[in-house]
């Protein structure tokens, strides 16, 4: 799972643990929710996949369900494993939802319609903020020789800015994949970028929402996004 290739920075992208807020299919947004327990044995299990590779650099979104999440992990793999390059940032916050921030996902649904989700921050606009800031952080990789990055992001980032990857930046998809997989991955899943350290603008899909660490590979059903 460890990259030992100079020519390659992997990334992998980590969806934060899961919230009381998940569980009641409330939209979170910018709000600063914490993990609830399960998302805080999530991240320690996660920790635990990943105590034997050698990080360079992590990044994280700023919010509170991210910053635990990568707590967990470092409780997981011991404080010595963490790079002293870490990137805490609000460029990688979850998309900013305006009044239905809050709201349960039925409700908002019910009183906007299908789209609910644009009363706030536009999708062109969050994946601008995310694109840039992305290619700066890959940047510093570059010049640093970085090889293996760690990314705690959102389920909503996760989904548009890896489909934007694919369909608009000409990223390759893995063995096996398809563009159907491309969907909102599970709380703690790990999605791994390969990106070529000589074009930092190419790079291939290798994994998406994995969830060995969990035991079995979990989805977000439908129902979970209505």
């Amino acid at each position: 799972m460890e990259n030992q290739d100079s020519s390659v920075i992997r990334v992998f992208v980590v969806r934060h643990g899961q919230t009381a807020w998940n569980i009641e299919k409330i939209l979170q947004g910018h709000q600063d929710i914490a993990l609830n327990e399960t998302g805080h044995s999530q991240a320690r299990l996660l920790g635990s996949r990943f105590k034997d590779i050698d990080f360079d650099m992590w990044i994280s979104s700023d919010l509170k369900r991210c910053i635990q999440t990568t707590q967990g992990i470092e409780a997981a793999v011991g404080a010595d494993k963490v790079p002293g390059q870490f990137v805490k940032s609000p460029a990688f916050r979850e998309r900013f939802m305006g009044d239905v921030e809050g709201m349960k996902i039925g409700e908002a649904k019910a009183k906007y319609g299908d789209g609910f989700r644009n009363r706030g921050e536009k999708k062109e606009d969050m994946i601008a903020r995310i694109y840039k800031r992305w290619l700066e952080c890959l940047a510093m990789c570059a010049q640093e020789g970085y090889r293996n990055v760690l990314l705690c992001t959102h389920g909503g980032v996760i989904r548009n800015f890896v489909n934007y990857l694919y369909h608009e930046q000409g990223y390759q998809l893995g063995p096996g994949m398809t563009a159907a997989d491309l969907r909102v991955p599970y709380n703690t899943s790990v999605t791994v970028l390969d990106i070529k350290r000589a074009d930092i603008c190419a790079g291939t899909i290798e994994r998406f929402g994995c969830t060995e660490h969990l035991g079995e590979q979990k989805e977000v059903g439908d129902k979970d996004l209505r």
